[in-house]
């Protein structure tokens, strides 16, 4: 599509495909990420990494390893964080751009009138 610079039929096929998988996957991340909050944060109040502790009393402990906990524990913490800094940031890129373009045709419309006022000018000399 680049390289000629028109899309065919199946390249605006492809694009949508692509298109659809990709917020697809948007939605699946964030369903897995409230699903392992709820997972991981609802059972960190009564979470042991200690088999024998569980085993005595399973009713009111959750076992589970040290490291899967901890490691699934700071990835939910980091994508907490992040997601609405990605955001934020996302924003603030997109009002700098727009103020940015509208600098820039500001700036190419003074320099065209000066122009045309400059070549009116020029003419009445004549």
């Amino acid at each position: 599509a680049m390289r000629d610079g028109v899309i065919d039929c199946g390249e605006a096929c492809g694009l949508g495909l692509l298109n659809f998988t990709s917020a697809g996957l948007v939605i699946a991340d964030i369903g897995v990420q409230i699903w392992g909050s709820i997972v991981v944060f609802g059972a960190w109040s009564t979470w042991t990494a200690d088999y024998a502790t569980y085993a005595a009393d399973p009713e009111h402990h959750n076992y589970c390893a040290y490291q899967p906990m901890m490691t699934a524990f700071v990835i939910l913490i980091l994508k907490w964080v992040l997601i609405p800094l990605l955001v934020a940031l996302i924003c603030c890129c997109g009002c700098l751009c727009t103020c940015l373009g509208a600098c820039c045709i500001g700036l190419i419309a003074r320099k065209a009138s000066k122009m045309v006022v400059e070549e009116e000018e020029g003419g009445e000399e004549l």
